[in-house]
């Protein structure tokens, strides 16, 4: 509701090294709109207490053999590819890993061939 306010947080969390670079700009550029800041402090709050368990995950994929396509965007800091080391690991037979030179944002038009083309 006071963007004024969140860039004052986002300012002092990125010189007091909080925050990294990229996810400071990336809050930043989401602040310009009310929607936008919104839809961002509704994820935010709601994957804050996401935590799925990858044990659970792998096991379920093995028992019934479901195919999975990871991709991630290079120099992603906030989903960073080593997130999906332990699929690659442990389903290894199902999961296929792909990394694009795209960083976080992979929803973009430019991207959107691409996209469709992991669903062909």
């Amino acid at each position: 509701k006071r963007p004024e306010t969140a860039t004052h947080i986002l300012n002092w969390s990125k010189k007091n090294r909080i925050i990294n670079a990229h996810v400071y700009l990336y809050a930043k550029g989401l602040l310009n709109s009310k929607r936008e800041r919104m839809l961002l402090y509704a994820r935010w709050t709601f994957m804050r207490k996401m935590r799925p368990s990858l044990k659970k995950i792998c096991k379920a994929i093995n028992l019934h053999q479901v195919p999975v396509k990871l991709v991630f965007g290079k120099g992603d800091t906030i989903t960073p590819e080593h997130n999906a080391d332990y699929l690659l690991a442990n389903a290894p037979s199902f999961v296929e890993f792909q990394e694009w030179e795209a960083g976080h944002l992979l929803l973009r038009e430019k991207y959107y061939s691409q996209l469709a083309a992991l669903f062909k």
